[in-house]
């Protein structure tokens, strides 16, 4: 069943103390980018705005079910498709505390971690992941404030979303998937199609992320920059 906006902001505080999504593209802990500033970026200091799917009990002032970057920049509404690259994917698992509880889920970055915390859980473990996208600017779009990354010859948004349960099902399964029969394939030389899409079950209903791969490629700034990163 779909989380509020509140549930969602505990549940992820572990994590979020954790090194980012895009170290996991480079190990090193230092951007592989070119950086003329003179300071010295790690992973760690880069800010990575966080997407919502608008849920009937969210706190976010946006439509039901749309895709909203950073709580104020709606990206897409229900089953709109957005063309995007997947900079970086990180999976883990979870506590699968309950809504009403306000106990915080412990956090495991391997499966012997999540096998220590099974043993003495009242709630069980659950996977889930943190998968970061390059959003390219739409040409009808004028939020410049959404996209200030510029690649090339268009200005980008990057976003990170936390999916678990169907939204894992349908976002990260299929990237594991695609790469599991693509082996040779590089994540971020595809294009993807990211939406947001109703789900039933009984009485209940909520809205959910998904994730399909398209045979188009990205434009070449993109892949290069990406390759910047290690993904």
């Amino acid at each position: 069943m779909a989380t509020s906006t509140k549930k969602t902001a505990k549940e992820i505080s572990v994590i979020e103390d954790s090194p980012s999504a895009l170290a996991e593209a480079s190990p090193s802990g230092s951007l592989a980018l070119p950086n003329a500033s003179g300071i010295d970026i790690t992973h760690d200091d880069i800010d990575v705005p966080r997407i919502n799917i608008v849920q009937k009990l969210s706190n976010i002032d946006a439509p039901i079910a749309s895709i909203v970057l950073d709580k104020q920049h709606v990206l897409a509404h229900e089953d709109e498709p957005l063309h995007v690259t997947i900079l970086s994917v990180m999976k883990a698992w979870r506590e699968n505390v309950p809504f009403e509880s306000n106990e915080i889920a412990r956090v495991a970055k391997t499966q012997a971690e999540a096998d220590e915390i099974q043993k003495d859980s009242d709630h069980g473990v659950i996977e889930f992941a943190e998968i970061t996208l390059l959003f390219k600017q739409p040409e009808d779009n004028e939020d410049e404030e959404a996209y200030p990354f510029a690649i090339g010859d268009h200005n980008y948004a990057m976003g990170r979303i936390n999916v678990q349960k169907d939204g894992y099902r349908q976002t990260y399964k299929r990237i594991a998937t695609f790469a599991a029969f693509n082996p040779k394939a590089r994540l971020g030389e595809f294009q993807w199609v990211f939406k947001s899409g109703l789900l039933q079950r009984g009485n209940l209903e909520w809205y959910a992320p998904s994730l399909s791969v398209t045979k188009n490629r990205p434009d070449d700034a993109v892949v290069d920059f990406i390759g910047g990163f290690g993904g």
